[in-house]
């Protein structure tokens, strides 16, 4: 029945993801192989610096516009994204100003910002298209973003030794695509640049921010926790062993993502998602499975790639295999949260996953070092499935009892 159903939908989402995936590893292939080491791990740590921020002035925008039934909240959420965006300038700068271990240059740090804004700014378009069904254009918008970042990052950067020269090139040509899908999606959105003066945020925008904030932290504090124990190449190599499993992530988003707007549909319908999220999570984990497998067939190929960093890592990167079901998988059961506008339940969840998280990481990795990494991914990704999967289940309930 499920894959009757939503074949052709997730069959398409497949085809823009492994093609934007398959530049995207190029793209790193290059950079890990041809970039200083130091260098790399540079950009690695200011990924996970500028990450939390980001999706804190995200406010949650692609789940409430494919969650939210009201025309007015889809229109209004993307003026507050940016508006908010603009308003966190000087956190992102004050970070810079307090990191006493001058592991990344405040410009390196601002380049990063926005060109992973305008990412989330263009995926955020990209939920406009997904209530129309309209995964073609997405996956034409995926490929092109990721082109853009491999001639700036993987071709000028590498040229350059220098990552800001290419997130600069990449920014350039992204605020243009950015400009035309705002052009493709006008007739749902109204977008006009002026109203960005007179819009306004309310409480709960921060409430909302605060929630992707926690929860993107809580996967960024392994590699400040690592950063500050044993330095940016350490970090670097961190990023050279989940750029492996980091293909299946993608692919397994894509999955979830591609079926979230039937997923709304069916709770709006007090339809019963229980067996229907459990075959997408099984969908999810055989992917893992094949993928495991796969690595640990072909894992001289994955050394030849990735040369001297991931040697002896491959049974630290299937830890982090058979986590990704399992915290992809809870990205769900997050959007049924959202859906009930569980909010205040959300960000409290985030944040005890976020002690959970650091002590976690204070503890395997100060002992353990990599496998200890691979080992703090595996047992956050279980505790955040089981524990959003348990919170959303009386919402369900209730939901169907109706």
């Amino acid at each position: 029945m499920f894959f009757s159903s939503y074949k052709r939908l997730v069959l398409k989402g497949f085809v823009g993801d492994i093609f934007s995936t398959l530049i995207s590893v190029l793209t790193s292939l290059s950079i890990v192989n041809y970039l200083d080491d130091a260098l790399y791990g540079s950009y690695v740590y200011g990924v996970a610096i500028a990450m939390p921020l980001i999706t804190f002035t995200s406010i949650s925008s692609e789940l409430i516009i494919l969650s939210d039934n009201k025309t007015s909240a889809r229109k209004d959420i993307l003026y507050s994204r940016i508006l908010l965006a603009f308003i966190a300038l000087p956190v992102l700068f004050l970070i810079s100003y307090l990191d006493k271990t001058s592991a990344i240059p405040w410009f390196l740090l601002a380049s990063i910002y926005f060109v992973k804004l305008l990412d989330n700014i263009s995926r955020i378009l990209y939920s406009y298209l997904y209530l129309e069904d309209k995964i073609r254009k997405i996956n034409f918008y995926k490929i092109f973003n990721q082109l853009f970042l491999f001639f700036g990052l993987g071709i000028f950067s590498v040229i350059t030794q220098s990552i800001s020269i290419g997130l600069l090139i990449t920014f350039s040509l992204r605020i243009a695509l950015i400009l035309y899908q705002i052009y493709e999606v006008k007739h749902l959105l109204d977008f006009k640049f002026s109203k960005l003066l007179t819009s306004k945020l309310e409480k709960y925008h921060f409430l909302l921010g605060a929630i992707p904030f926690f929860q993107v932290l809580n996967l960024s504090i392994p590699k400040i926790v690592s950063q500050n124990l044993f330095g940016v190449k350490f970090v670097g190599i961190i990023g050279a062993v989940v750029l492996v499993p980091s293909f299946l992530e993608v692919i397994s988003t894509s999955i979830n993502k591609t079926i979230r707007n039937r997923l709304s549909k069916m709770i709006d319908d007090s339809i019963n998602i229980s067996k229907f999220l459990q075959k997408v999570f099984f969908v999810s984990l055989l992917l893992s499975f094949f993928t495991g497998l796969t690595l640990l067939v072909f894992q001289n190929f994955l050394e030849l790639f990735l040369s001297n960093k991931v040697n002896g890592q491959i049974y630290n990167i299937l830890l982090i295999l058979i986590g990704i079901p399992f915290l992809i998988s809870s990205h769900n059961y997050y959007f049924i949260l959202i859906k009930f506008r569980e909010f205040k339940t959300l960000l409290k969840i985030q944040i005890l996953l976020s002690f959970v998280t650091l002590v976690l990481s204070l503890t395997l990795i100060s002992t353990y070092e990599f496998f200890g990494y691979a080992l703090t991914y595996l047992f956050f990704s279980l505790i955040c499935y089981f524990v959003l999967r348990y919170q959303s289940q009386k919402y369900l309930l209730n939901n169907e009892k109706k």
